[in-house]
């Protein structure tokens, strides 16, 4: 029987990267990004369709599948990856890949997605370097449908905060792992009499948690980042930062050096206690760029409180 993630079926990737390639060059996007064009001419309900199977993941999910769509060749670099580390425990993430496509092989489930389904990550991926802001208002008008419709709601795995202005974050119960939903978009968002969102039975975990040595893990695997990717939903932008700053969810704590395979302490510009935000480039490729921050600015508040309640 074939199984649905967050409303895709689940199908094989190309057997050849020159066609990936040329999917991207070529602009051979999903009917509804020809349809509908680049983001900046998207209209909110269709933006609101492209970002659905990923809107209701955790924040700290999010923030990771958004920069990493712009990397479409490596999430299907990425993709075989893992199935050839089944039968070879050896193998190492490509050096080459951006940080979002590693710390995306501890989600295999979400990455097998992307790259089966590369047309939407491509088009979701268009959209992110078109406008950040129109993807991450998109992202909180569908969950605010899911939330109005009683379909998102906090429980044993996860918190649901709904803020002041309307914003609404999602972030695990444990700050030790990650619960990741699976859901059909278009009954997520009406009310049903029967529960529509699901999770896979175990969890994930986080990738920049500093787990102590002898941690034991749910799965067989996992490749840390010691860098964390952040959405302040505030400001609609993507923040990424080292744990050499402060704001770090996990600053001044240490870091078990074989679990991590990217650890980021002197952080991207060779200067500590620095706040990057992800911005696009015209490139299908984008990298963090420092920005400066007035005050003891943290990348996300709610997330750093959430995790230090946790740890104390």
């Amino acid at each position: 029987m074939t199984k649905t993630i967050s409303g895709f079926v689940k199908r094989g990737a190309s057997p050849f990267l020159f066609a990936i390639l040329l999917i991207v060059s070529t602009g051979c996007l999903s009917p509804l990004a020809r349809a509908q064009g680049t983001a900046a001419s998207v209209a909110a309900p269709d933006l609101q369709t492209l970002v659905g199977p990923i809107a209701l993941y955790p924040d700290d999910l999010v923030a990771v599948v958004l920069p990493a769509s712009t990397y479409p060749v490596q999430i299907v670099e990425a993709a075989r990856f893992l199935d050839q580390h089944e039968t070879n425990r050896s193998l190492k993430p490509d050096p080459r890949w951006d940080d979002s496509v590693v710390a995306l092989l501890n989600y295999p489930e979400v990455l097998r997605m992307m790259s089966a389904n590369l047309n939407w990550t491509s088009s979701l991926g268009q959209a992110v370097l078109d406008s950040q802001a129109d993807v991450m208002d998109a992202i909180q008008g569908f969950r605010a449908r899911a939330y109005a419709a009683g379909n998102l709601r906090s429980d044993d795995r996860q918190t649901v905060t709904e803020e002041s202005d309307g914003t609404i974050q999602i972030l695990p119960v444990d700050p030790e792992v990650v619960y990741i939903p699976y859901y059909q978009p278009e009954r997520v968002v009406v009310h049903e009499p029967v529960p529509v969102l699901h999770y896979y039975a175990h969890p994930f975990p986080l990738y920049y948690y500093p787990y102590p040595a002898g941690y034991s893990f749910s799965v067989n695997f996992f490749w840390g980042v010691t860098s964390a990717f952040s959405i302040s939903w505030r400001t609609h932008l993507l923040d990424y930062c080292a744990p050499g700053y402060r704001g770090h969810p996990y600053y001044g704590r240490s870091y078990y050096a074989p679990y991590y395979v990217r650890r980021d302490f002197d952080d991207i510009g060779g200067r500590r206690g620095r706040l990057h935000v992800w911005r696009p480039h015209r490139q299908r490729a984008a990298r963090p760029q420092p920005r400066i921050v007035s005050g003891p600015r943290h990348f996300s508040r709610d997330t750093i409180a959430s995790r230090r309640r946790a740890a104390s």
